[in-house]
């Protein structure tokens, strides 16, 4: 049985770090990105096809993306060379309120970058520090809520245009997707959907499967309310007077 290597690895499996360079263009402006192919090729199936000898691009050692955003392909780049996501805006320990919608629109628009890139990996990492920042987030909203105050305009939880952004760039069965409905499932209505716009197609295919999820989890205890004769629940009358049914409207 082979003996572990705290913190080591062997020498020959390392990436490349020497090589053929590749140019990227990304964005309407070029934004131009230099680095080696083998680590370019490394991760993304996408990439690896483009570089290959049957591509143009092998030819010139120039790849352009031209409806992607800088920013966000950085991140990828970023992730490349280190396999940490550098998402954060500000350090979580500064931040008095859970509200930080850059972030995630960030995070939303580098998991379709994965999914353009054919990266599964990225992917993956990336959905990771979407939970963790929602998770965070709400810690550090519960953390500064106050319980006396009537109103509170700092909301936590998936932000509107991240939904948007993911309900608009991803198939229906995507894991982004169940990431944002799971989390408000078991996290509860979190304050940005009462100032979501219903009337917006997308918002309102997300409200559609959020409820689909959320009926599909239902796990009533007990009998149903609505087959209790007895049961008041639905009415208006509360208790400053009698129901109708004790008045002799209905017989029995």
């Amino acid at each position: 049985m082979a003996r572990k290597r705290r913190g080591r690895a062997l020498r020959a499996a390392g990436p490349s770090v020497s090589g053929l360079l590749v140019k990227v263009l990304v964005g309407t402006s070029k934004k131009e990105f230099t680095l080696c192919k083998e680590l370019l090729c490394s991760s993304s199936g996408y990439l690896k096809a483009a570089l290959s000898n049957e591509w143009r691009e092998a030819q010139t050692r120039t790849i352009e993306l031209p409806e992607d955003d800088e920013d966000t392909f950085e991140l990828y780049l970023q992730w490349l060379y280190s396999t940490i996501i550098w998402s954060a805006n500000i350090e979580d320990g500064n931040r008095e309120k859970g509200a930080d919608d850059t972030e995630q629109t960030l995070l939303a628009r580098a998991y379709t970058l994965g999914d353009k890139l054919q990266d599964s990996d990225f992917k993956d990492a990336v959905l990771d520090a979407l939970m963790a920042k929602l998770v965070d987030d709400e810690e550090i909203y519960n953390e500064n809520y106050d319980q006396d105050a009537v109103h509170h305009e700092d909301p936590y939880g998936p932000s509107l245009s991240a939904i948007k952004w993911v309900w608009n760039y991803t198939m229906p069965s995507s894991p982004a997707r169940r990431v944002i409905i799971d989390y408000f499932t078991w996290h509860g209505c979190c304050p940005p959907l009462r100032s979501f716009n219903a009337a917006d197609p997308t918002v309102a295919t997300f409200f559609k499967d959020l409820a689909i999820h959320l009926y599909k989890r239902r796990s009533p205890e007990g009998p149903s309310p609505l087959t209790n004769k007895g049961n008041c629940d639905y009415h208006e009358h509360g208790d400053s007077k009698p129901c109708y049914k004790l008045k002799g409207l209905i017989p029995g």
